[in-house]
């Protein structure tokens, strides 16, 4: 090998190996800031059912380590219903009253939580403790005899969470706003290939594969932060029984915006699952 040959060699490994450093601490960095990426919790609730005039009971479940705070808020009226809603990735519980009035007018409790590192409830920021206190919760509704059907919500990061509950609990139905297929998927605008490093997934998707309960996909058409065509594709892929409504506003704002439609939609669907259920009855 030449002299010359020798330099350029040794330029080459310098710069691979400048690469490969570069990856690795790239790596590391996402790894450490996915508690980051993945949440952005507010650490104090800012109002309660209360302020909407809604009756509600706190509620507070202790085990393996974490404490899941919520409140379990009643229905305007006799209930049809039990609602378990799983949030979003952002705020707590308290920045979701809006919901939580939406489903009470429309004859169903509400059982509202927070994810260990929301608000008041304790422990660390993980995928798996998201999974692991709407479980805890699902257990608490069911071995209380709550109103049934019992009825999974979760908008977008909390859809995933909420297949995962029907995933591995009898749940009789799943409302799913702004669904996406994974996180990672989601996220390919903002990281680009670095979205591969992701650990922490929300794969909902994936989780709905072993899902057979019937499911309500809500997605908005204005929807910025997720797109339709994201909802679409999990709605598709679904083989479950299944429908779709297309509604309004920006993430997060069909409650109020589509509030009259949405709650048409959502009772029809109830509807079918009752009658659905009436004639396996009859077999």
């Amino acid at each position: 090998m030449t002299e010359g040959m020798k330099k350029r060699f040794s330029v080459w490994r310098v710069l691979a190996g400048t690469v490969l450093l570069f990856a690795m601490v790239a790596a590391v960095a996402i790894y450490w800031a996915q508690p980051k990426l993945a949440f952005n919790p507010a650490p104090k609730l800012i109002a309660d059912p209360g302020l909407y005039d809604m009756k509600f009971e706190k509620v507070l479940v202790e085990t393996n380590g974490i404490s899941v705070a919520g409140w379990l808020v009643r229905a305007n009226g006799p209930a049809c219903g039990t609602v378990l809603y799983c949030h979003s990735s952002a705020g707590n519980r308290s920045y979701e009253l809006d919901a939580c009035l939406f489903f009470t007018k429309a004859g169903f409790d509400v059982l509202m939580f927070d994810y260990p590192g929301f608000a008041d409830s304790r422990g660390a920021l993980s995928e798996k403790h998201c999974y692991e206190s709407a479980r805890i919760l699902f257990d608490l509704l069911a071995k209380q005899h709550a109103t049934r059907p019992l009825v999974v919500y979760g908008r977008a990061r909390g859809a995933a969470v909420a297949s995962k509950v029907a995933k591995e609990r009898p749940v009789d139905a799943l409302v799913l706003e702004a669904a996406y297929s994974s996180w990672s998927e989601q996220a390919k605008d903002q990281l680009g290939s670095a979205r591969h490093l992701i650990l922490w997934d929300f794969p909902t998707e994936k989780f709905l594969r072993k899902v057979s309960v019937p499911v309500l996909f809500v997605h908005s058409i204005d929807d910025r932060e997720v797109p339709m065509a994201e909802g679409q594709r999990v709605f598709d892929s679904y083989q479950g029984p299944k429908e779709f409504f297309e509604t309004g506003g920006f993430h997060g704002e069909a409650v109020t915006v589509c509030a009259p439609a949405y709650r048409a939609a959502l009772l029809g669907f109830m509807k079918g699952i009752g009658e659905q259920k009436t004639n396996v009855s009859a077999q």
